[in-house]
């Protein structure tokens, strides 16, 4: 595995606590560690010397709580915080000759709506200031770390990537049980941040190294990327008002150990480390190789709590949101949320919204925030309209399925799915070509292949359906299709997607027989359903 900014076999080390380190140095408990940029920036470098003499590569900014709501509350001007904590993790590396400057962000401190009152794009511009002033500091790559809430990161991950050209690395805080605070897993989290096009992605702080080898295996087997370990010195305690860790270097590094062989490219430490912690854990890791490239993933979808594989048992997508006639009428948003609902209750594994609804991409996009805070089902979002369907994606809480992709969408939709992450579920039908046979869908196949790729969406965020027409014979010529496609290009299918046929069920059945890997049907229909499953 080639990790970014590494030599090829080279591990990345991070840094250890800076609060830990700044309250031996008199830090004050409930006193902002940001503050210190300003007022004691000698004491700042010196921390982030020392980690560099540790041997880390990577120093984390001493700005992780320097956003405007946070800053504003003491006087401070975030901008002025930030570029100076950068500038002063960039003297240390340039004074070493070595090593790397991270801007360090964290939470906002306020939940996101619906559960919170911070909407989604002001939290989105709340980290954009930090990653513009970041950026202008000089920051080497992009650490969102600490968060607690999926969506949460994904408005930090879209602000690093809309506002600077740098690597973005994404940890986040699960419990022993590899569960976020507002309930996705770590799996859900790790293919989100993925579809997100993160760098990196992985754990930090929340609990010791002796309890995340099993969350990182559970990762490592869900994501290519590389996975990262900065937990803490185990939980803390209070202590004369501070939090005290009773984890020491020689049991941390021990533990670490564990989370190398588990999948864990880059390690570091959390609360409660110290340079000591870095030092003793580089010396332990010693040869245990890098985790080998994972390849041949299958597409996966997810809510902000619940991830749907596709390559097993075919996924039943529900069709009953989506449009009917040449110029259908609009949707209601309540009418799409009764209709969402009853979708789940009937069995569906992700829901279609596909349909236009009235009132305008804001109540689309308050439709399926609505949806979303009643189930934990992923969606299917609507790609005939890729204005409309930018807004969706954009503000859906997850990795969304997104289609039908046809030839005349592609150039439009593809950016989307590599912007905001996603599976796009593509027509083989050419322009004008019903009734074609099963080889001239696999040379369109092909196409879309190629077309995706030039956009940087690879095989794992596309599932490719072949059925065209309601008569029996091009039944038969899609099954020959899809059989062709899964074995001769190693990509995803799907029937029903065009909207055109209501799917019968032998031909389902026969699909599911040959590979099939999602199905969009009326999850209502259990004869049909049935004959899937069975």
């Amino acid at each position: 595995m080639k990790l970014p900014f590494a030599k090829e076999n080279e591990r990345i080390f991070f840094d250890g606590a800076m609060g830990t380190m700044l309250q031996t140095e008199g830090l004050a408990p409930g006193e902002s560690p940001e503050r210190w940029n300003l007022f004691r920036p000698e004491t700042v470098r010196r921390v982030h010397a020392a980690y560099l003499s540790a041997g880390a590569g990577i120093l984390k900014s001493n700005t992780f709580g320097a956003n405007r709501l946070k800053m504003e509350k003491l006087g401070l001007d975030p901008r002025e915080v930030i570029v100076r904590g950068v500038t002063l993790a960039k003297e240390a590396v340039r004074e070493a000759g070595r090593g790397l400057a991270a801007m360090d962000i964290g939470p906002t401190g306020r939940l996101l709506a619906p559960v919170g009152d911070l909407a989604f794009e002001d939290a989105v511009s709340l980290f954009a200031e930090m990653v513009s002033a970041g950026r202008d500091a000089g920051a080497d790559l992009i650490l969102i770390e600490t968060m607690s809430d999926l969506y949460e990161a994904k408005a930090a991950v879209l602000a690093a990537k809309e506002n600077a050209d740098l690597p973005v690395f994404v940890t986040m805080t699960f419990d022993k049980n590899g569960r976020l605070l507002t309930g996705g897993d770590a799996v859900t989290a790790a293919a989100t941040m993925e579809g997100l096009g993160v760098r990196a992605f992985g754990m930090n702080c929340g609990v010791g190294p002796d309890v995340i080898v099993p969350i990182l295996k559970r990762m490592r087997e869900a994501v290519s990327i590389p996975l990262i370990a900065n937990p803490n010195a185990g939980l803390p305690r209070r202590e004369n008002g501070r939090d005290v860790y009773d984890v020491g270097p020689e049991e941390f590094a021990a533990a670490m150990t564990g989370a190398a062989e588990a999948g864990a490219a880059i390690l570091g430490g959390c609360c409660g480390t110290t340079p000591a912690h870095i030092a003793r854990l580089i010396e332990a890791i010693g040869e245990i190789p890098l985790p080998e490239e994972k390849t041949g993933l299958p597409a996966a979808v997810t809510s902000g709590i619940r991830t749907v594989r596709f390559g097993g048992e075919p996924v039943i997508v529900g069709n009953r949101i989506r449009p009917s006639g040449a110029q259908p009428e609009p949707w209601d948003p309540d009418d799409v949320v009764d209709e969402a609902l009853a979708e789940a209750d009937d069995g569906a594994d992700v829901i279609g919204v596909e349909a236009e609804i009235s009132g305008g991409e804001d109540a689309a996009c308050a439709a399926i925030r609505e949806v979303q805070s009643m189930t934990a089902l992923p969606l299917a979002l609507g790609a005939a309209d890729p204005g409309r369907l930018e807004k969706t994606m954009r503000e859906y809480n997850g990795r969304p399925l997104v289609g039908p992709v046809t030839e005349e969408t592609m150039d439009r939709v593809f950016p989307l799915v590599r912007k905001y992450g996603g599976v796009a579920v593509c027509l083989t039908e050419k322009s004008g070509g019903a009734s074609r046979n099963a080889g001239e869908r696999l040379r369109a196949a092909e196409e879309i292949l190629k077309t995706a790729a030039k956009y940087g969406v690879g095989k794992k965020d596309l599932l490719l359906d072949p059925l065209e027409e309601a008569d029996a014979g091009d039944g038969a010529e899609a099954i020959r299709a899809l059989k062709l496609i899964r074995e001769t290009l190693g990509v995803g299918v799907s029937l029903g997607a065009s909207g055109k046929v209501r799917a019968d069920a032998a031909l389902l059945a026969e699909a599911a027989e040959e590979g099939l890997d999602a199905v969009f049907a009326d999850p209502g229909e259990e004869d049909l359903i049935d004959a899937v499953r069975e």
